[in-house]
């Protein structure tokens, strides 16, 4: 009987040590990885038609330090204008320009990319019928005539006279590129590249940003030549500059 105790004790003893020894392992839990590939954001196109957001700071292509209130609102909304992406979007849906082997699309570029500063400065002649005056003392200046900007204009004819000489200025920068209008003889030039992108920004200053049309755009040109003179290769004397 002793012996059966002694036995049974040993056993339980026996099992308990086993038990303590004896290490439970989890089985590994199985990890899935799903890799989510995300489509990356198309980047702008030249073709985008976003106008420029209200408060988007605007680059500064075009300035004026004078005084005058008419020419400072003028050379505002031609800054706006040359930095709308509807702007380049209308000149590049051309077929072509006239006095130039350039397709509107590079013309675009070139205005859009060129970096360039063009200043407005103001002279005074009454004795005429220019209105504006290029310089190859100032070739990136523009000379607008006070005379003639009182009484014979008004906001949308100044910002065409603006932007058709920035479009000279940048014309005159790149030295492998021309798309001009020849001499200063307005007839014949209605698709030359000044002509038809100045009177683009003139109608899109009078709130026709996308109906600018070929037709539309043609029929200011008409009438900008009628009123207005512009010499593109005149020399100023200093003493006549006022600003």
């Amino acid at each position: 009987m002793k012996a059966l105790l002694s036995f049974l004790l040993l056993l339980i003893l026996v099992v308990s040590i086993t038990a303590c020894l004896t290490i439970n392992i989890p089985p590994a839990a199985t990890t899935t990885t799903t890799t989510t590939t995300e489509t990356p954001p198309k980047p702008p196109t030249d073709d985008s038609d976003t106008q420029t957001p209200p408060g988007t700071p605007i680059d500064t292509m075009v300035v004026y330090h004078g005084n005058h209130p008419k020419v400072k609102q003028a050379v505002l909304e031609a800054n706006k204008i040359l930095n709308d992406t509807a702007f380049y979007k209308n000149i590049r849906q051309l077929d072509d320009f006239a006095f130039t082997g350039e397709s509107p699309r590079i013309i675009a570029k070139r205005i859009q990319d060129s970096g360039l500063t063009v200043r407005v400065r103001l002279y005074k002649e009454t004795d005429t019928e220019t209105t504006a005056y290029f310089s190859s003392d100032h070739p990136n200046t523009i000379f607008l005539n006070s005379a003639k900007l009182d009484y014979d204009r008004d906001m949308a004819d100044i910002i065409n006279t603006i932007v058709h000489e920035t479009v000279h200025a940048v014309d005159r920068a790149h030295q492998n590129l021309r798309f001009g209008h020849g001499d200063n003889d307005s007839e014949g030039k209605d698709n030359s590249a000044p002509y038809w992108i100045g009177a683009l920004a003139e109608c899109m200053y009078e709130g026709s940003r996308n109906g600018c049309g070929d037709a539309v755009v043609s029929k200011l040109i008409a009438q900008y030549q009628n009123e207005f003179k512009l010499v593109e290769s005149a020399e100023i004397n200093e003493y006549d500059i006022l600003d």
